[in-house]
């Protein structure tokens, strides 16, 4: 396998990820509004869910991030680059910073583990239900 296609690869696993990230935090979301008591205005949840409950909404907050932070270092990155050659029919190849990927990276990854801490949360909520634990 070519360089370029682990890359592909690492695209596709990625997007993919993310995608279930943000349907598992709206499951959670659905999960933990099924668990309230009460109508209208005047609900509660139980005070185990509202850990995970924080921890999904934190997730879409980074996927958020994730999105916006890449757009913003990415069109400047090309801007800066476009200004800089001063040609409109140029295409140079170009290496960028390996820090602007990190800090994208780093909201992808709290997004994850966010997702993931939170149906830990669920669980052992659930496992106490059941008096499993």
């Amino acid at each position: 396998m070519k360089l370029s296609d682990y890359l592909d690869a690492f695209y596709d696993y990625s997007d993919k990820a993310s995608l279930l990230s943000r349907q598992l935090a709206f499951a959670g979301i659905a999960v933990v509004w099924i668990f309230k008591s009460g109508d209208g205005v005047n609900f509660q949840l139980p005070v185990p869910l509202i850990y995970p409950l924080l921890l999904l909404v934190s997730a879409f907050i980074f996927d958020l991030l994730q999105h916006l932070v890449g757009t913003c270092i990415w069109y400047f990155f090309h801007r800066f680059h476009e200004k800089k050659i001063n040609s409109s029919n140029k295409d140079p190849n170009l290496l960028a910073s390996h820090w602007y990927s990190k800090f994208i990276a780093l909201f992808f990854g709290a997004k994850i583990i966010s997702v993931l801490a939170a149906y830990i949360f669920l669980g052992k909520y659930f496992l106490t239900l059941l008096k499993i634990i």
